[in-house]
């Protein structure tokens, strides 16, 4: 092992273990937060894909009767 290396992990050991703990709870807090917001993130893509795969049939079976844009038609086919 080389000597800076050596050195930074002696560095990093006088710190102690309280230092340590701290660090992996405030990192175990973020990765928590991080994987919640892709989970609700994931979960409101899904329901929006089933809400316009929902919306996509109705249009195509004529349930909906009112204008609408010629545009908006053009994408949904």
């Amino acid at each position: 092992m080389s000597a800076s290396k050596k050195l930074k992990l002696d560095s990093g050991e006088a710190y102690g273990a309280s230092f340590s703990q701290s660090f992996l709870s405030e990192v175990n807090a973020e990765v928590q937060l991080d994987i919640a917001l892709r989970e609700r993130l994931a979960d409101t893509l899904e329901s929006r894909i089933v809400w316009a795969s929902a919306l996509k049939e109705s249009l195509k079976n004529g349930a909906y009767h009112f204008p609408l844009p010629l545009s908006l038609l053009t994408e949904i086919r």
